[in-house]
């Protein structure tokens, strides 16, 4: 399934683990972003469809949950490609929704270094993991040094709610 520009949607889109495509959702009150009940959620960004993170030096997330969330986010990294061509086309390599075993890495939040990460609200931020308790919250990363061809944010969800997710890139000088 192809998304619409990402452009014209002003957030990230979002596969559920099973791989089924979350589509946006506009609500009225605190603008586009997304409907999640309790699974797992996967926010791919890099790559062919959502700026090229191999072609950045710094990656910039952020959330924001005006409902009762509760769950946790975490930060993943491959290297590998999402087809077997390396484009977008063709026999799937490691996909957006790919979890055990696929190449997706968590990042470690335990390794020293530049990250910038900061949570509000009900958010608990540890490097590149935000633990969510109810009521509504925030969460940013800036994520320097980037080395990875896609990332991606996964979200884990007890209790649903809206969420908005918008990613940004640099590149270095």
């Amino acid at each position: 399934m192809r998304y619409p520009d990402i452009k014209t949607l002003s957030a990230l889109l979002a596969y559920q683990s099973n791989g089924t495509p979350l589509l946006p959702a506009l609500d009225p009150v605190n603008g586009p972003g997304l409907t999640l009940g309790v699974a797992t959620y996967l926010f791919p960004f890099g790559g062919e469809r959502y700026g090229t993170i191999v072609e950045t030096t710094m990656a910039s997330l952020s959330a924001v949950w005006p409902t009762g969330i509760v769950g946790s986010f975490t930060i993943e990294a491959t290297n590998f490609p999402k087809t077997v061509s390396g484009s977008d086309q063709g026999i799937a390599d490691v996909t957006d929704w790919d979890i055990a075993g696929s190449g997706w890495q968590k990042l470690d939040p335990t390794l020293a270094g530049a990250v910038y990460a900061t949570a509000t609200g009900t958010g608990t931020m540890t490097k590149y993991t935000c633990a969510i308790t109810s009521g509504a919250g925030g969460a940013y990363w800036n994520i320097p040094e980037l080395g990875s061809l896609r990332m991606r944010a996964r979200i884990t969800t007890t209790t649903g709610g809206f969420c908005r997710l918008f990613h940004h890139s640099k590149l270095g000088s």
